[in-house]
């Protein structure tokens, strides 16, 4: 089961149940929020094809989106990843990699945030060693070729 961070389970009830009659200013007081909220509630979570808002389908839906949230991968260029992954080799930190690369390779960039989350990342099979690599680089100390 999956939290939300706007709405709770019983205000999608009471925002439903609201809905039938009243209007968004209604529903935001009785609810205690403000009317551009209910407003992207109800046009982020009702149907296209219907557009009427269920509680139920909308939990679904809130559940769906945090699960596929986050899930894209990092650095989906080959040349990119092995340009990381040889910036990490020679002591560099990601701060380095980024703007290096600009210069090494005109066209191609990569914010240094992405390489934290692509040497951070569950699924990085090279983790443990990318994380090796990011740490000697703090440290300040050169690897000698």
């Amino acid at each position: 089961m999956c939290t939300l961070y706007v709405f709770s389970h019983s205000e999608k009830k009471e925002c439903f149940l609201s809905r039938i009659c009243c209007l968004l200013g209604d529903i935001a007081k009785t609810i205690g929020r403000n009317k551009s909220t209910i407003s992207r509630e109800l046009a982020r979570n009702s149907p296209p094809e219907r557009r009427r808002y269920t509680p139920c389908r909308a939990q679904a839906r809130a559940c769906e989106r945090k699960t596929e949230a986050n899930t894209h991968e990092r650095l989906k260029n080959d040349f990119i990843r092995q340009y990381v992954r040889d910036g990490l080799e020679k002591g560099w930190s990601p701060e380095q990699i980024s703007d290096r690369i600009l210069i090494d390779h005109p066209g191609y960039s990569i914010n240094h945030e992405a390489i934290y989350q692509y040497i951070y990342h569950p699924r990085n099979p090279n983790r443990l060693e990318m994380i090796n690599l990011l740490e000697v680089a703090a440290s300040g100390v050169a690897l000698r070729d």
